[in-house]
């Protein structure tokens, strides 16, 4: 039962009532539910009162302001606190409402409003004073009606102009997208794209010169906060199309209203207006005019078309280079240590995807000094070239080669320019003969007179894969005055490896008849020193016929241990020699690594041999294909000397027992001096750090030699 009680106000005393009103118990619980007034005695009711859950509290006002009849504005207390928390209202009295003004934190400040700004009842557009200042500085608009919010503009500095839009660009109900217009010059540079869906906004679009066209993506691939790579997609043609951004990095073009970033209103109250199409501000992603041409530029210059920071440090160490102009990269620099000068380049030379090609500053001078050729382009460089000492004048080359056609590279060959000339001094081939990986043949020859000529060879065979070898050819043209002709021809052959040459042909140039003739091999026939290391006794030398001062050059001796260091101690054993300081080991190996002339995995390459010398100020040259009468003129000046050599033919008598690819020398030692005491079996005598025993150590000269010439002969002559 429905009860009515009416109420009457007279507000100014003379008597006549000036508003009505009515009381109604919906429920007939005895408590009034509603009440219906007329403020203006017209007969028609301006305000209702309703207590929508019965609690005696009338927390819901409906209000006809304009007194039409038609009450156009609701209040309601949503916290029951006795003040306002939401207001509607139906601007256009068309039954719907058109405007909420929210309290939604109940501070009793009405800081969101939402709005139908296109009068079709749907309440698309969302406003919010964030920050409590009296302005709006959040937007947002539901452009679809699914009921989700599709872009919000944010004004984070209240100068009534949004600098950033957030974008629902599929209508998933998820902002993946944010627009950013960072220095507020009314165009938006920056777009932030979660491509995959995740949360978080990995890709960057950049258009900085606001151009209309996007000139730079990044992208952050571990999404650690630091940007991994950048790509410039229109690099290679101004007038390039969207579809030809950088592969896999996906764009989403937002929907037109969403990305138009207006200025907002500075006034102080709210003015709510539909959004409409800019036509100065809105954020172009499409670039101005399309291509017309489809082939790359000719002669273009390198371009920039990306970055990449593989570590994560937050530094790009990687740059990529379009160096032709047909949008691809083919180009790619490397600075390892973020010194901001290239560490490494690598090249696509023949533009079939594949980096073929790369070149290194290994010890960081800004001169490339390391050079891999991938020639076949299966993805594995087959071709390197080295400046191993950094002087801008390659020393060693190696390379693969297929020699009989069988699609197997059975062959790596080595070649070195040990006195810088640009000539090729060495050239050894490491051959696999039956294709089972293994070396089984070494092929070596030298110019041992640099006259540029090769005039040595030599054949190693390994039968049964031991790795020692089981048969030795040897060929030795000797040109002795340089006039072009050939004076002596030996060649030698150990069928059994064990270093004696049972077979031995030697032939001299006859004036006579022009031609070479055979003669008696006794003068030429060698040995391999094979017995205990033999030590220098000053007691037995005779008076005279030593060169060089072992005696107190043996004091200097130390072991190396199993180290990789003998180039470091032979070093440090001549400037304690030449001035009296005493070294530490371990202070000169760091100096070696640190500068990038020495590992411990390697040792020291033979063009290093002297940087410590070098580093120190002691006087030195380093030269190759010398002899013995070289070394024994710098003993006899008081000089020192250093040398590399073969150790395994002075240790062990193991004559050139076949090796992987790399120098036939594998060691350095001293050369103290040479001991003539025995005219007919002269000693060289070494302080050699990689014996145990190797103090004073004497090596028969022609074991000396023959592992010498392993080495083209390289001496560092020290003063």
């Amino acid at each position: 039962m429905t009860d009515y009680n009416q109420f009457n106000v007279d507000l100014d005393g003379d008597g006549v009532a000036d508003v009505t009103g009515y009381g109604v118990d919906t429920d007939g619980d005895g408590i009034v539910d509603s009440i219906s007034i007329d403020i203006d005695g017209d007969g028609m009711f301006d305000t209702i009162l309703s207590d929508v859950n019965n609690d005696g509290y009338f927390e819901t006002m409906y209000q006809d302001t304009d007194l039409d009849g038609y009450a156009e504005t609701i209040y309601e207390d949503i916290n029951l606190d006795g003040v306002t928390d939401k207001i509607s209202v139906d601007t256009d009295l068309d039954g719907f409402v058109d405007v909420i003004y929210g309290d939604e934190d109940y501070d009793n400040y009405a800081e969101t409003i939402y709005a139908d700004t296109d009068g079709d009842g749907y309440l698309e557009t969302y406003m919010k004073d964030t920050d409590l200042d009296g302005y709006t500085d959040l937007h947002g608009a539901d452009n679809d009606g699914d009921g989700y919010v599709d872009s919000l503009s944010h004004d984070a500095d209240d100068d009534g102009y949004a600098e950033s839009v957030y974008v629902d660009t599929d209508g998933d109900g998820y902002m993946e997208t944010i627009i950013t217009d960072t220095d507020l010059d009314g165009y938006a540079e920056n777009v932030f794209v979660d491509t995959d869906g995740d949360g978080y906004a990995e890709t960057i679009l950049q258009d900085l010169d606001a151009d209309g066209q996007i000139d730079t993506i990044w992208v952050d691939t571990d999404k650690d906060g630091y940007v991994d790579t950048q790509f410039d997609p229109y690099a290679h043609n101004e007038q390039a199309t969207e579809d030809e951004i950088v592969e896999d990095v996906v764009y989403k073009e937002p929907e037109e209203d969403a990305v138009v970033i207006e200025p907002e209103s500075t006034d102080d109250e709210v003015i709510i207006e539909p959004e409409t199409e800019s036509t100065e501000d809105e954020v172009i992603t499409e670039p101005e005019t399309e291509s017309t041409e489809d082939e790359p530029a000719t002669d273009a210059e390198p371009v920039v078309v990306g970055y990449e920071d593989a570590n994560g440090d937050g530094y790009s160490e990687t740059v990529y280079y379009d160096t032709d102009g047909d949008g691809v990269a083919d180009t790619a620099t490397v600075d390892f240590d973020g010194d901001g000068n290239p560490d490494a380049i690598t090249m696509d030379t023949d533009g079939d995807g594949v980096y073929d090609y790369v070149e290194y500053d290994l010890n960081g001078d800004g001169v490339m000094d390391y050079f891999a050729y991938d020639t076949d382009g299966d993805g594995v460089a087959d071709t390197v070239v080295a400046d191993s000492d950094y002087n801008g004048v390659r020393d060693s080359i190696m390379y693969n080669q297929d020699t009989d056609g069988d699609g197997y590279e059975e062959t790596t060959v080595e070649e070195h320019d040990y006195n810088q000339d640009g000539e090729t001094d060495s050239v050894v081939m490491y051959k696999d003969t039956n294709g089972d990986g293994v070396v089984d043949t070494v092929i070596k020859s030298y110019d041992s007179d640099n006259d540029g000529g090769m005039d040595t060879y030599e054949t190693i065979v390994d039968y049964n894969g031991d790795g020692e070898a089981d048969y030795v050819e040897r060929e030795v043209a000797i040109d002795s005055d340089g006039d072009g002709i050939v004076d002596t021809y030996l060649y030698g052959t150990d069928s059994d490896g064990d270093g004696n040459f049972e077979m031995l042909e030697v032939y001299e140039y006859d004036e006579e008849t022009g031609n070479l003739v055979y003669v008696d091999t006794a003068d030429y026939e060698g040995f391999v020193y094979d017995e205990a290391a033999e030590h220098f006794n000053p007691e037995e030398a005779e008076p005279g016929s030593v060169y060089g001062n072992p005696e107190e050059d043996m004091d200097q001796w130390e072991y190396q241990g199993n180290t990789q260091r003998c180039a470091i101690y032979s070093q440090k054993f001549v400037i304690e020699e030449l001035t009296g300081q005493e070294l530490d080991i371990e202070e000169l190996a760091d100096l070696a690594e640190e500068n990038g002339w020495f590992t411990e995995e390697s040792g020291t390459p033979a063009l290093h041999m002297n940087k410590i010398l070098d580093h120190y100020g002691i006087d030195n040259e380093m030269t190759f294909n010398n002899d013995i009468e070289d070394i024994k003129d710098v003993l006899e000046d008081g000089g020192k000397v250093i040398v590399s050599l073969d150790a395994d033919e002075i240790w062990s008598g193991e004559n050139d027992a076949l090796y992987n690819p790399g120098d036939g020398a594998n060691h350095a030692v001293e050369v103290i001096g040479i001991d003539y005491s025995d005219p007919d079996n002269p000693m060289v005598i070494l302080n050699d750090s990689g014996h145990p025993d190797g103090c004073g150590e004497a090596v028969p000269l022609d074991v000396f030699v023959d592992a010498w010439e392993d080495g083209n002969c390289q001496m560092i002559s020290c003063m």
